[in-house]
């Protein structure tokens, strides 16, 4: 619901549309609507790296990319819009 009402509200198609989230239900709404998900695999015990569960856990889900955090936004802002990573 949540992501059909951004599409809806900022009149854009599913292909235009970037998620990120750590969980099955974000993943899968982005994907089903068309879009490119971002899967989130925080370790958030450490507050750095990965954690392996949840980057088992978004890849079976259909994540697109897997990220730790956003620390490094650079790098993935230039993967998302300018190397052609997104859709």
């Amino acid at each position: 619901m949540v992501v059909r009402k951004i599409i809806e509200t900022h009149e854009i198609k599913g292909h235009e549309l970037v998620g990120f989230g750590d969980g099955y239900v974000e993943i899968e709404d982005v994907k089903n609507a068309g879009g490119f998900a971002v899967g989130l695999a925080t370790d958030e015990g450490k507050r750095a790296g990965i954690d392996e569960w949840k980057r088992d856990r978004v890849i079976r889900d259909g994540a697109d990319i897997i990220i730790p955090d956003f620390y490094e936004a650079v790098i993935l802002d230039n993967y998302l819009f300018n190397e052609g990573g997104g859709k």
